[in-house]
């Protein structure tokens, strides 16, 4: 099961640093977060469905084998989820 994380960022409503995790498979992707500890709290339902994570999130699911990506990933990411029907568009 592959599972991603792009760079952290700050949010304005945050008081910390977030970042999000995906994955090709929505299933995969709840199973993977669960892992982590995460609730549906943290899921996010977007053009590209994903979990925020704080930093020590994203630590954690990088030890557990969660692929890092950088922007220029993270684009390819979308890209292919695009082709593949992944993303949901809005209407």
């Amino acid at each position: 099961m592959s599972a991603y994380v792009d760079s952290l960022s700050s949010l304005s409503f945050s008081s910390g640093k977030v970042c999000k995790l995906f994955n090709d498979h929505l299933h995969e992707l709840h199973i993977f977060a669960r892992e982590l500890g995460l609730t549906e709290l943290a899921f996010f339902q977007g053009p590209v469905p994903h979990y925020q994570l704080t930093e020590s999130k994203r630590k954690r699911a990088i030890e557990k084998g969660a692929v890092e990506l950088d922007n220029q990933g993270l684009l390819a990411f979308i890209n292919r989820a695009k082709r593949r029907g992944w993303i949901i568009r809005k209407q």
